[in-house]
């Protein structure tokens, strides 16, 4: 009655590991068609060719402020004059108001020879 039982145990043990095995089988076959699918469709895309990026705008300023010499010839010759006759001078050439802070002393002697 032993070697029964054992055969019996032995037989189920059979079963269940060759019932596992088949399923296994068929989710191997499963995985197997599945990348025969995805093979095939990736066999019909269509891989585009890369576009380069397009180069950077380099944009002007927005607002170039505007040099009031332009055009112009300034000569300008001083052996110790005052500095607000040099300054007051450049201004009206420019044809710009001249305001000048209280801590600039104008009373101060200047040289000066410009050429342009």
């Amino acid at each position: 009655m032993k070697n029964i039982q054992k055969i019996f145990i032995f037989v189920v043990l059979l079963f269940m590991l060759f019932g596992c095995s088949a399923k296994n089988s068929d989710i191997l076959g499963e995985k197997s068609k599945l990348q025969k699918e995805i093979e095939a469709f990736s066999d019909k895309t269509v891989v585009k060719p890369s576009i380069p990026p397009a180069p950077s705008i380099v944009l002007p300023p927005a607002y170039k402020k505007p040099s009031p010499f332009i055009g112009k010839t300034i000569t300008f010759s001083s052996v110790d004059s005052p500095l607000s006759t040099l300054l007051y001078a450049l201004a009206k050439e420019a044809g710009l108001n001249l305001v000048v802070d209280k801590d600039v002393d104008l009373h101060t002697s200047v040289t000066l020879n410009l050429n342009k």
